[in-house]
């Protein structure tokens, strides 16, 4: 089973690690879905690469993070594999959002917004206006962050 679905696998639980707090293990995870030789390796790399991309800011390793959302954007974008764009962009906001760049994180969301509610795709449409209002909390617009976590609540009870 390793060899066939190892990548999917390790990144999938290294996701959940993270979101358990046992950042040890999901690193190994990580690693380990990007290093080991099995069947779905590469189209899992981008996942991956996200786990680490998040651990790195985590961590405060903001230039880490950055490198290897380069890393992850370049990879996806060069073998068009398009199931990972929002992702791509989603991440990418929150990277801008925490150098302090609230402009281009908020630009992205709006694309990623656009895209997500043509293609009704509510679950992460939802995420985006919750990220929106983050970034607007972070800049201190609370009147932009009251309408983003409304939009949210609009499209949760949809």
């Amino acid at each position: 089973t390793g060899v066939i679905l190892g990548a999917w696998m390790w990144s999938e639980i290294g996701h959940c690690a993270l979101q358990a707090g046992h950042l040890e293990s999901a690193n190994e995870l990580f690693r380990k879905a990007l290093d080991e030789q099995t069947a779905p390796m590469w189209l899992m790399r981008p996942s991956a690469l996200a786990g680490l991309t998040e651990l790195a800011l985590r961590d405060d390793r903001v230039e880490d993070a950055e490198e290897l959302f380069e890393q992850r954007r370049d990879y996806v974008n060069e073998r068009k594999m398009a199931d990972y764009y929002i992702d791509v962009e989603v991440l990418g906001a929150r990277l801008s959002a925490r150098k302090g760049d609230f402009d281009a994180a908020l630009r992205s969301l709006t694309r990623t917004e656009a895209i997500t509610r043509n293609a009704g795709l509510l679950r992460l449409l939802f995420d985006v206006h919750i990220l929106q209002g983050q970034v607007h909390a972070m800049r201190g617009d609370d009147e932009a962050e009251a309408r983003s976590n409304a939009a949210a609540r609009a499209v949760g009870g949809a």
